[in-house]
């Protein structure tokens, strides 16, 4: 699938903006949207083939690339793209990115990022990730971007990618140029909302788009390589603290889980598995849910074998958890169609903490 458009369908009168992508002449989706990960693609590939399931209720996959000391990218980089011929991805927009340690992160240089971006371009994927180093100014990004450009094959685009340690300033000008570019992506490697430069930047982002007139194009913007949850902030999920910021697609970092038995699970993991609970909008060990809610969603989706089906526990928790959250993104879809949104976040204690408290705080600076 291929994005043709987006553009700003509402601006709630908090600042959050709702984006719709146009796919065909016919297809549009809201682009808060909660993507396929690496270990969702597999367990809902091997539920299909298995068990001849549906796909989940996904437009977008994105591919998390992990990277090695000691290895080039062009050895590994194939096997990891075969993610995305899953029979569950073949309907959706396909995106990747490398996964970067923040100290390789700092070691990037324009010829080492354009050098990346060329494995990618040789592998034939059709959205080009472009990093962009630290203290890289808007005409030195320019010209990556057109080195990048000029070794394109015919149908690939460029997805820039900025860190979000990155400086503001910076930032917001190559934001605000992707923007007037028509770009369709812009991903930014995210990290924990505890950071102080993090945090502007994702207030910059969110002062940008904002100001950005309904109808009016805007990219799909990807928050990566996030942890799951705010550890430091209630453990309030990272997709609804970056979809705060404007940030509406957002894929978590991606970790290899060893598959566990029942049993090994039961040993291991038992009341203190931690858990999406959509009455708090956060993760909490399975025993504080069930005393929350009165039932337990670890119980209910054990007993759920449509759901259990070619999946182990963790992996059947791991479902649930992405369920849920795509759930609470749709509702905040809504909210802001129907322009309540400060209204909705108060349904949810871990939302209306971390919102009141720390993303609220730091929007109103730019005010």
């Amino acid at each position: 699938m291929d994005i043709k458009r987006v553009v700003v369908e509402k601006i709630e009168d908090s600042g959050q903006v709702l984006a719709i992508a146009k796919t065909t002449d016919n297809e549009t989706f809201l682009t808060r949207h909660n993507p396929i990960t690496n270990r969702l693609s597999y367990i809902e590939d091997r539920r299909i083939n298995a068990f001849n399931k549906e796909p989940f209720q996904s437009k977008i996959f994105f591919a998390s690339i992990p990277t090695y000391s000691d290895l080039e990218l062009k050895e590994y980089l194939p096997n990891n793209l075969n993610m995305l011929k899953h029979k569950g991805n073949q309907d959706r927009i396909c995106l990747t990115g490398l996964q970067r340690s923040n100290e390789s992160w700092y070691k990037l240089t324009p010829t080492s990022a354009l050098k990346t971006a060329k494995t990618f371009i040789e592998n034939k994927v059709k959205i080009i990730p472009l990093e962009i180093p630290f203290n890289l100014g808007l005409a030195e990004v320019k010209k990556l971007k057109q080195d990048c450009s000029s070794i394109l094959n015919p149908n690939q685009k460029i997805a820039l990618d900025i860190h979000s340690y990155s400086n503001r300033e910076d930032l917001k000008e190559i934001l605000e140029f992707e923007i007037n570019e028509n770009s369709l992506y812009f991903f930014i490697t995210a990290r924990t909302i505890n950071n102080i430069v993090s945090l502007a930047n994702y207030a910059t982002i969110w002062d940008v788009t904002r100001k950005i007139k309904e109808g009016s194009h805007i990219p799909i913007i990807v928050g990566k390589g996030i942890e799951r949850y705010q550890d430091t902030f209630s453990n309030v999920s990272s997709t609804f603290a970056l979809n705060a910021f404007n940030i509406g697609v957002v894929a978590e970092r991606f970790y290899y889980t060893p598959p566990l038995t029942k049993q090994e699970f039961n040993k291991k993991l038992p009341d203190d598995y931690i858990i999406y609970s959509s009455s708090e909008g956060g993760f909490i060990k399975s025993k504080i849910q069930e005393a929350l809610d009165g039932y337990s969603i670890l119980k209910e989706t054990f007993k759920n074998n449509n759901l259990f089906e070619g999946v182990g526990p963790a992996e059947a928790i791991h479902c649930s958890n992405f369920v849920l959250q795509q759930q609470d993104t749709s509702l905040q879809n809504d909210a802001i169609l129907n322009n309540n949104f400060l209204e909705t976040i108060k349904q949810k204690a871990r939302w209306l903490y971390v919102y009141t408290e720390h993303i609220r705080k730091k929007q109103l600076e730019f005010n």
